[in-house]
């Protein structure tokens, strides 16, 4: 199977973009608060490279392993979920065992606003509110797809590109059913929009595998130019909604992936070795970046140096030792312990017996879930229901735009008990307040920090399945 440097590259490109970001999500953001509403707009949209680049990359491994595999389906499902699961979970481990005492620390960034979910999913990554790791969201998808391919390789090894596609099918027909008949069920990994950049990633693979190279400037040209087009409609209308943020970053990041392909076979143009090193280490890079940004900040502030820096130095300095720490990370913990364990874990591999391969497989499936549901009652207020997440004003909730605090008041009745986020972005970052309400007819009251970005609050729970309805919302 060839080794694609220009994808390598992309992904310390996508890790930067993400990891710039929420060094600026710091309380002072970093002496950038101007620009950091423009960055916010499409930095967190590395996380959607990752996704198509995952599409690319695991299921060229799937399709190679399967096409020149000549033993049991079984075995060859076997060692790719070995590998699968060598790669993800043991650094995440040590990385999320870091961070459970490093919790105070870390909620700068908002952490106290994630739900608490069982340590024991958060550590198999089978939720996306991880409120220790708040970046591993992204890692559920991954381990969804990884779980997806193992089933076709268990299936039909050698048509792996024809699973895949069939799988696309099928999980497209279930998110347009969840749009028309339960929208919520868009926020659950199985049933999500996003899976479908995983699906561009795997279309990109199989055109490139087939030798279609052509038009690749064309194609990574309107790709960035996309994806700029894109992160404004997301900044401005959509707010990051699951389904509209495939349609911003999704097609976008798949031409700019075919693009610098393409341009490899073509040309034999590739990134600097920089990059490419960098995309080595971008794992390493996103686990460790937003605890490390979160301990430089307290460290600076409570040992004063941050009053002899000045502020512009504190983003290269947290960008440079994010960088440094996740080569430290990537060369010493990353790669000698995926070695060691591949060592270990191949050989015992192959004694498993066939029938807990296919439980464990199914196992896997069924049991990764999202439980954040965003309401999705008509509100008959000052302020109306737009789609299924963002509410929208008439006016900037009947006050002023020097407001410096709004009250609101939501009224509600549930079904059981549960948690209410009412969220809102200020000065480009994302700030949430955690409610919980109980059994029956409540009323919540929160202040937030006015005006918000776009006159925009929206509303989010964490139980899934049990009847919320808002009555109304009182702003100002």
């Amino acid at each position: 199977m060839r080794h694609f440097s220009n994808i390598q590259a992309m992904r310390g490109i996508a890790a930067l973009l993400v990891a710039i970001i929420h060094a600026l999500s710091v309380p002072d953001r970093m002496g950038a608060a101007p620009i950091v509403q423009y960055f916010w707009s499409i930095a967190p949209a590395g996380v959607d490279i990752f996704f198509v680049i995952s599409g690319f990359i695991v299921t060229s491994v799937a399709a190679h392993v399967g096409a020149n595999s000549t033993g049991r389906n079984v075995q060859v499902a076997k060692d790719f979920a070995i590998k699968r699961f060598v790669r993800i979970y043991p650094i995440y481990w040590i990385a999320l065992t870091v961070f459970l005492f490093a919790y105070p620390t870390i909620m700068i960034f908002g952490a106290e606003n994630v739900p608490h979910m069982s340590l024991w999913r958060l550590y198999l990554l089978l939720d996306t509110n991880n409120y220790l790791l708040l970046a591993a969201w992204s890692l559920a998808y991954e381990i969804y797809f990884y779980v997806i391919l193992t089933a076709i390789l268990l299936i039909a090894p050698k048509r792996v590109f024809a699973g895949v596609a069939i799988w696309g099918i099928l999980s497209a027909c279930a998110v347009i059913l969840g749009m028309m008949y339960k929208p919520e069920l868009i926020w659950l990994v199985p049933t999500s929009p996003l899976l479908g950049e995983f699906l561009l990633g795997a279309f990109v693979a199989y055109i490139v595998q087939k030798g279609f190279t052509r038009w690749a400037i064309a194609a990574l040209s309107i790709g960035v130019l996309a994806f700029i087009v894109g992160a404004e409609l997301n900044r401005n209308i959509w707010a990051w909604h699951n389904g509209f943020r495939l349609l911003a970053f999704g097609p976008a990041s798949a031409l700019i992936i075919y693009g610098v392909t393409a341009l490899e076979v073509n040309t034999g143009w590739t990134f600097a070795k920089a990059w490419q090193r960098m995309g080595d280490a971008s794992y390493s890079i996103y686990l460790w970046h937003q605890p490390l940004f979160a301990g430089i900040f307290v460290f600076l502030t409570y040992s004063g140096l941050r009053n002899y820096l000045p502020i512009w130095t504190l983003l290269p300095l947290s960008v440079a030792s994010i960088i440094l720490l996740g080569f430290i990370s990537y060369h010493w913990l990353e790669r000698p312990i995926q070695r060691a364990l591949l060592a270990v874990l191949i050989p015992v591999g192959n004694k498993v017996p066939r029938v807990l391969v296919w439980g464990a497989t199914v196992a896997a499936a069924m049991l990764i879930v999202q439980p954040t549901v965003y309401a999705l009652k008509p509100i008959n207020t000052s302020i109306t229901f737009n789609g299924d997440r963002t509410l929208k004003a008439h006016t900037p909730f009947a006050v002023s735009s020097s407001s410096s605090t709004i009250p609101i008041a939501i009224t509600l009745k549930a079904a059981g008990n549960g948690v209410l986020y009412i969220g809102y972005m200020k000065g480009g970052a994302m700030r949430q307040i955690r409610k919980p309400y109980v059994e029956g007819d409540n009323t919540v009251a929160v202040t937030i920090e006015g005006p918000p970005d776009h006159n925009e609050v929206w509303l989010a729970r964490d139980v899934p399945y049990t009847e919320l309805e808002i009555i109304s919302i009182n702003p100002g």
